[in-house]
């Protein structure tokens, strides 16, 4: 059998013996899908579904009463208690004058209060703004350099700054070790650099 060649491969290679056999269960395949598609879209299929689906909406609105009666029946032991609101003086001055009452008292306990409260925001305000001030003044305070602290005046912060500097340009040309000059001394202790050195003892020496 001579092979027959197209576009490099081989024809042979790509023919099935069994194509029959699996073209007749494709087919066969095919006409079970078509069936099931027919059922599906059968009028008596969409009727049953219509009527199931009836049935659970009748189930689901009952479901949704019965949540909302329970709601309803809830014990209302927890629902807050409402304030009664402030009553004006003149209310209660109108109150007590129809229960005979003197009403006077009323108006000056409604008064004094009124003047307390005016006089303790006015102290409010004045501490407030003296506390200003003071703030002011420790920052300024704060401001100001540590070299300067313990002096009365600008002027005899600027003789102590003349003066330091002209000792410290005193230092300078000497060249001499002051006390802030840091030393550390090279100590060589006499237990650790005298003897025979022996071995493993050449750190020593």
């Amino acid at each position: 059998m001579v092979p027959e060649i197209m576009d490099g491969h081989n024809i042979v290679d790509f023919v099935d013996p069994d194509i029959d056999r699996k073209l007749q269960e494709l087919e066969r395949e095919e006409a079970l899908l078509m069936a099931e598609s027919s059922l599906v879209n059968d009028d008596q299929v969409i009727g049953e579904y219509q009527k199931v689906q009836t049935v659970l909406d009748e189930v689901h609105s009952r479901m949704r009463q019965k949540r909302l009666e329970r709601k309803l029946n809830k014990s209302k032991n927890g629902l807050p208690t409402m304030r009664k609101g402030r009553k004006s003086a003149e209310e209660v001055e109108e109150k007590l004058t129809d229960l005979g009452l003197d009403a006077s008292k009323v108006r000056g306990r409604s008064a004094s209060r009124t003047r307390a409260a005016s006089l303790l925001r006015k102290r409010k305000r004045t501490a407030s703004a003296g506390g200003d001030e003071e703030g002011e003044r420790t920052a300024s305070a704060r401001a100001r350099s540590r070299s300067r602290l313990g002096l009365p005046n600008e002027e005899t912060a600027q003789v102590v700054e003349k003066r330091r500097r002209k000792t410290m340009r005193q230092f300078n040309k000497k060249g001499n070790k002051g006390e802030a000059d840091r030393w550390v001394p090279d100590l060589k202790p006499k237990h650790l650099y005298s003897g025979k050195r022996g071995i493993g003892k050449t750190d020593r020496r």
